[in-house]
């Protein structure tokens, strides 16, 4: 079978059908449905980079021609295309990453206070990252906080880096201590205040003192945990702390001083008498003189709570250090004993000896106001578990009682008349005096 005979659609495709159509157009001189063979020694096919023959080349600029009626610009080339396609994609990511830049520095920053009302009644718990975040919040309390409940904002537990804040890029430098110094201006409203989530300077600590001694503070809970002060810088913030009258609890757990800051700390301490809570623990127990705690366990009578971690100081010269730890132990359970409303004692973070435990034993049930009491991984004998397990519950039971019968007096009715008057203030101190007699009955055993 010849392939003349051949259907036109059923005629297989010689292999120079690879060439451009051109080349077929030009040599294809035959009959409709038939091919004319050529001989490729004679006639080569030619490449991308030969020009067009004159024959196509008028029918191509007339095609042109047409296509393109009105001069304009210059096509590009196939090799350009890649390139400007990168570079409109560098373009557009660049365009894309301005607007975000603008869009989060032009925004005014939002704090979210609404959600911190489950957090605490009334208090606010933020984590402050930007200059303009900080003065939102400071003018937030000084415009006098209400929660979306209604509950007004009395405190506040921040956690920020005043030197990062100070460094602001957008805002321009400023100098230590003045962010401080500008919330604690708008912090007279507040009666608590956390600072121990935040990364402080030496500037920092030295504003606070122009806080405590003002006369219009009502802060009654600072906490200073993990705060770093030089002897200085404690001696400063100690005069401030010596002033103040309204402060109730005070935290410096984990905080590193030496001794002459932890001296100075205490000294200040002394003044506040209306102290209920105090929470001393050191990074370092042996950092800390016991001598120094009680002296304000001895002068604060209205101490409730205390939570101390000491231990005997690390030293070149073991029986004098020994000599200075056995003192100053000493006066420390002595200011425990003779401490009115001591109730809780933790000492979980302190290194005692048996002997220690012994002594600590005999003045909390000679105090009789001692109800809980924790020492933490200090090794203790079955016999003194047993005897500290009597003498807190003997206590608590004297507590009671005393409260029972101080709450009593003050719901009985003052009268006019002291016919009626006499008996209920002898019933009182009846009560009372069997009361001190009940605590003194283990002095007396003692």
């Amino acid at each position: 079978m010849s392939l003349s005979n051949l259907s036109p659609n059923l005629a297989p495709t010689p292999s120079s059908a690879v060439i451009p159509q051109a080349k077929q157009q030009t040599g294809q001189t035959g009959q409709p449905g038939q091919l004319t063979p050529t001989t490729p020694t004679t006639q080569p096919q030619p490449s991308m980079a030969n020009k067009v023959p004159a024959t196509d080349a008028g029918s191509a600029a007339t095609g042109a021609a047409k296509a393109t009626p009105q001069p304009g610009p210059v096509p590009l080339l196939v090799s350009d295309v890649p390139t400007l396609s990168r570079r409109r994609g560098e373009k557009q990511k660049l365009m894309c990453t301005e607007t975000t830049t603008r869009n989060v520095y032009q925004k005014s920053p939002k704090l979210e206070l609404v959600r911190l009302a489950t957090l605490g009644k009334g208090t606010i718990d933020i984590n402050i990252k930007t200059r303009a975040q900080f003065t939102l919040l400071c003018q937030y309390l000084k415009d006098g906080p209400v929660l979306a409940d209604g509950t007004p904002v009395r405190g506040l537990r921040l956690a920020c880096d005043f030197g990062k804040l100070a460094r602001d890029k957008q805002g321009g430098y400023i100098a230590p201590g003045a962010l401080m110094g500008e919330l604690l201006d708008a912090s007279l409203c507040l009666c608590f205040l956390d600072l121990g989530g935040c990364e402080m300077g030496d500037a920092d600590y030295k504003a606070l003192p122009s806080l405590l001694a003002n006369p219009d503070c009502a802060i009654e809970s600072l906490s200073l945990d993990r705060c770093i002060l030089s002897d200085e810088t404690a001696q400063a913030f100690a005069g401030g702390l010596a002033q103040n009258k309204s402060l109730k609890t005070f935290s410096l757990q984990g905080a590193y001083m030496l001794a002459q800051s932890w001296a100075s700390i205490a000294a200040a301490l002394t003044s506040c008498d209306k102290l209920e809570k105090l929470v001393v623990q050191p990074t370092a127990a042996g950092s800390l003189p016991v001598w120094t705690v009680a002296m304000v366990v001895e002068r604060v009578g209205s101490l409730r709570e205390l939570s101390v971690s000491c231990a005997p100081k690390f030293s070149l010269y073991p029986e004098q250090a020994a000599a200075d730890w056995r003192e100053g132990f000493a006066k420390f359970c002595l200011a425990i004993q003779k401490s009115p409303n001591l109730v809780v004692l933790d000492l979980a973070g302190s290194t005692l000896s048996a002997a220690d435990i012994d002594q600590l034993i005999k003045v909390v049930e000679k105090g009789g106001t001692v109800e809980k009491l924790e020492l933490g991984n200090n090794a203790l004998s079955a016999e003194q578990s047993g005897n500290i397990a009597a003498i807190l519950a003997r206590n608590n039971a004297s507590n009671r009682l005393e409260r029972k019968a101080s709450g009593a007096a003050q719901a009985t009715p003052v009268f006019a008349d002291t016919a009626r008057s006499a008996p209920s203030s002898v019933s009182s101190t009846s009560s009372a005096s069997s009361t001190s007699d009940a605590r003194q009955a283990p002095d007396s055993n003692g």
